[in-house]
C-alpha cells in the first residue's frame, strides 16, 4: 500500500492509502454537497492566501465534519453511503502487534466488504473516513473553495 498518513483512533494506529482516481471522483461527487453545507462565511474570515485556506479551512471543516457528515449521510441513499465509507475504509490498514517490538499492517476491510476487526466503532470509521478523504482530496476542496471564495468577493 502506498501510506500517504498515520494516525491514532481509539488507541489503534491506522494508515491511509491513496484512492484510485476514479474512486476519487466518485467520492467528490457524494461528498460535495457535506463538504458545502459545512463551509461557514466565519470560518474562512481569518484565510488570506491559498495556502491558509488549504491548511486552515480544510483542516478545521474535515475535523469538524461530525454534524454535517451525520446529517449528510441521513440525506443520502443507503448505496452512496456505503460506497462512501467502504470505499474509504478500503485504502485504510491497522497496525497489529506481531511480537518483539514488530508490527504487521492488515487492511481495516477484506475484499468482500466486510469488517475485518470487530472493535472499530462508529466513531473510529467517521474518523478513518474523514483522514482518508483529508488526505486523498484536501486540495481538491481547497480549489474548490477557493473559487467559491472568489466569487464571493468579485
Amino acid at each position: 500500500m502506498d501510506s500517504l498518513k498515520t494516525f491514532e483512533s481509539s488507541g489503534k494506529h491506522y494508515r491511509v492509502g491513496r484512492l484510485d482516481i476514479f474512486d476519487q471522483v466518485h467520492i467528490v461527487r457524494k461528498l460535495m454537497p457535506v463538504i458545502a453545507s459545512g463551509l461557514d462565511s466565519k470560518m474562512l474570515e481569518n484565510v488570506k492566501s491559498f495556502d491558509d485556506l488549504k491548511e486552515f479551512s480544510i483542516s478545521a471543516l474535515l475535523r469538524s465534519m461530525a454534524i454535517p457528515f451525520s446529517l449528510a449521510i441521513a440525506h443520502m441513499d443507503k448505496e452512496s453511503v456505503e460506497f462512501v465509507l467502504r470505499t474509504c475504509l478500503s485504502v485504510c490498514e491497522r497496525r497489529e502487534d506481531a511480537g518483539n517490538g514488530n508490527y504487521n499492517w492488515a487492511a481495516v476491510q477484506a475484499a468482500n466488504g466486510r469488517m475485518m476487526y470487530n472493535d472499530i466503532e462508529l466513531l473510529d470509521v467517521f474518523r478513518i473516513v474523514s483522514e482518508v478523504v483529508r488526505v486523498n482530496l484536501a486540495s481538491f476542496f481547497a480549489i474548490a473553495q477557493q473559487d467559491s471564495q472568489d466569487k464571493v468577493q468579485r
